[in-house]
């Protein structure tokens, strides 16, 4: 069958070259590993904890390297959801009772945003958490993406002419700017210049460093051209949790403008609902004006709905085409996620899907045929959330990729969302 690229960024690299192949493969069947994950442990920390038990820690801390996490001395960050039932829960009950756990077998980290928590176990205890009725998804923390910067001109925006305004001249009250992304590196060697002679700093990651990417110093660089006058505040965080956390920061410090270039996925339905948004709302109902970029991915983003003309299993992106070949990039690492409109409604903690279920595989081209090199094939049972992603190391350059969807469950002809947004 034929097989046409479709153009997805795959990567960082702004180097993308848009090929087209067309070659013969049918995915009835298919190689590589596979490990089906429960409903409520992630697939890659189910994955990772299967190594664990049968390889010992070295190798899970490899293979969970591998896909951009982290485990050191066998503890590893969790990111722990409610069930997804849309019963109502106690935020209070749930974080009360993982906070206790976490406490005594590990480590608590963030447990400010209802309905979601993090902290830090060994591996050994991650079936012990998983068996708390309060837990419905254990997963690795989630971080947020980047949104590429695009321009540092005042001009363009026309900013020399306000700053001109007697209005802004003669304005005595300093006013303080937050700006929260996940990386500030080299800051300090543009203080005086490109920056305030000085800016408060704070950091909300694990390593309470101030990030090792230079983006959001390239932000705060715009907002200094901007308002020259401004306090900056640099805000670093490095997961979805850490949203809130700078919000209750920028309240207890009086910040009532926040400038946010991150993108996120799977926090959230995308529609204005999800942790993310609870956040929004905290800040916004603080007084803060939060201004954040839009994104820059419609050019990473398919969506349609399963089509499957030969009734094998798996979605045709075009007749006869199941695989959706990447665009070819100098790879650097790859994110893609897989999800579908089955989120159900937003109770402000939680939502309830109704057990809609498909599966993500990532293949590459390799001596004339596709390999599958990764899957994501989480059960979802309508307690857990409609997505699913592959994360990996893959740095072969001039290489081609491709994904590809099979239906597991889904009666209501549900709409599919493929993504590769930045992530690193």
């Amino acid at each position: 069958m034929n097989k046409t690229s479709f153009l997805i960024c795959l990567t960082i690299s702004l180097l993308c070259a848009p090929i087209f192949y067309s070659d013969n493969q049918e995915l009835t069947t298919f190689t590589g590993y596979q490990i089906l994950s429960p409903s409520k442990i992630d697939h890659y920390l189910f994955k990772t904890l299967s190594i664990y038990k049968s390889q010992g820690v070295e190798a899970a801390e490899k293979f969970a390297a591998s896909k951009g996490f982290k485990i050191e001395n066998g503890f590893v960050r969790l990111e722990v959801l409610p069930p997804q039932s849309g019963s109502p829960i106690m935020p209070n009950h749930f974080h009360n009772k993982l906070g206790i756990f976490f406490k005594a077998k590990g480590r608590l980290e963030n447990n400010s945003t209802p309905g979601l928590l993090n902290g830090a176990v060994h591996l050994s205890q991650i079936e012990e958490l998983a068996s708390l009725p309060e837990v419905g998804l254990i997963r690795f923390p989630i971080k947020s993406f980047y949104n590429d910067i695009i321009s540092e001109g005042v001009e363009n925006i026309n900013a020399n002419i306000w700053q001109n305004l007697e209005s802004y001249r003669t304005f005595q009250h300093p006013i303080k700017i937050a700006i929260v992304d996940g990386g500030f590196f080299d800051y300090e060697n543009l203080l005086g210049t490109e920056l305030p002679r000085e800016v408060t700093t704070i950091s909300f990651a694990p390593d309470n460093s101030m990030g090792t990417s230079p983006h959001g110093t390239g932000m705060a660089e715009i907002v200094h051209d901007v308002f020259p006058e401004a306090e900056l505040y640099l805000v670093r965080i490095y997961d979805v949790n850490d949203y809130n956390e700078a919000v209750l920061y920028c309240a207890d410090n009086n910040i009532k403008i926040v400038s946010c270039s991150m993108g996120s996925t799977l926090s959230g339905a995308g529609d204005g609902t999800g942790w993310r948004c609870e956040a929004m709302r905290n800040a916004r109902n603080r007084g803060i004006h939060w201004f954040n970029a839009a994104g820059n991915d419609a050019d990473d983003h398919w969506m349609g709905y399963f089509n499957d003309p030969d009734n094998d299993g798996w979605h045709n992106f075009t007749d006869g085409d199941e695989i959706i070949e990447l665009s070819e990039s100098t790879i650097d690492w790859c994110f893609l996620v897989l999800d579908w409109e089955d989120w159900g409604e937003w109770n402000g903690v939680n939502y309830n899907p109704s057990g809609v279920d498909y599966d993500l595989f990532f293949y590459k081209y390799t001596n004339g045929d596709w390999q599958l090199i990764d899957s994501s094939e989480t059960r979802q049972n309508g307690n857990n959330l409609p997505y699913e992603y592959i994360s990996l190391d893959e740095r072969d350059s001039h290489t081609r990729y491709g994904a590809a969807i099979r239906k597991i469950r889904d009666t209501k002809n549900t709409k599919l969302h493929l993504l590769t947004p930045n992530q690193r």
